[in-house]
């Protein structure tokens, strides 16, 4: 299992803000993560799992 570092923690706001600030479509990021964090769909992912998520759902990551 990851370090829990490396897990995107989605019940804290500033996670989202911080990982839908990386991307263009930021407010569409926002939502989307909002989405499927409250179904539990990316509940003990890593960052990078999450990162692989988003770009497969079309989001422009630019940093």
């Amino acid at each position: 299992m990851p370090s829990d570092y490396a897990l995107f923690n989605y019940k804290q706001a500033h996670e989202v803000q911080y990982v839908s600030s990386l991307y263009l479509e930021r407010q569409k990021v926002k939502e989307c993560l909002k989405a499927h964090c409250s179904d539990g769909t990316i509940s003990q992912w890593t960052h990078k799992q999450l990162y692989d998520f988003l770009a497969k759902h079309g989001f422009t990551k630019i940093k």
